[in-house]
């Protein structure tokens, strides 16, 4: 169930439930940026921080950014600044409100194996193989070097299987988290809206998602 702590006592306790587990973390701050990490500190006292995946210059203090904490099937989402900065780690300040939603999914995901040879053909980009689709949506592995992989905004696509017509779509991700196959890349879950007529073999593989819920 979707649930909203704005009482300090509540929100000390959701944190403090999530620091014992080290989730992954993303950070969107005011440019648009994600940046990735492990939501990590201490419970008693209460301090909580981000310790990125990667080497980049920490949001300036000042300015408001958005943290998403990721579990199995729920983000914990909240504003926050980051407020210093120690051994590569980022201290951010305690919000005032917390939210968490659970996810649903109305259709189940019909998995990809790589043998199926479904693609995804970015501008500039290159193609990145598909995971699992269903009829709202798609995962996918994305190369992190690409500029549409980190920046919150949609894109076209044209998705390809081999022997069949493409099918050009408008993407919009949703969430990345860590490939634990392979350090340099992600895996993205993205809002899918088909651009015109659908191929009549995306319209049965959607289906076949929905059929199985």
């Amino acid at each position: 169930m979707n649930a909203c702590f704005f009482r300090p006592d509540d929100v000390s306790h959701h944190l403090g439930q999530l620091l014992a587990e080290r989730p992954d973390a993303m950070l969107v701050d005011h440019r648009g940026r994600v940046m990735e990490g492990v939501f990590c500190g201490s419970a008693e006292p209460l301090r909580i921080a981000l310790a990125p995946q990667h080497r980049v210059i920490a949001p300036a203090p000042g300015y408001t950014v958005r943290l998403d904490v990721t579990g199995d099937d729920r983000t914990t989402g909240f504003y926050t600044q980051v407020v210093g900065e120690v051994d590569g780690v980022w201290a951010l300040q305690t919000p005032r409100v917390v939210r968490q939603r659970v996810e649903r999914r109305a259709a189940v995901r019909v998995p990809m194996a790589d043998q199926d040879g479904l693609t995804l053909d970015v501008m500039r980009g290159g193609r990145s193989p598909v995971i699992d689709v269903s009829p709202g949506g798609l995962s996918f592995r994305c190369d992190l070097a690409a500029p549409w992989a980190r920046m919150r905004r949609p894109f076209r696509a044209l998705l390809r299987a081999e022997g069949v017509e493409p099918v050009p779509l408008r993407l919009e991700i949703q969430h990345l988290r860590l490939d634990p196959g392979d350090s340099h890349t992600r895996i993205a879950g993205a809002r899918v809206t088909v651009m015109g007529d659908p191929a009549p073999w995306w319209q049965e593989l959607v289906r076949a998602g929905a059929g199985a819920a």
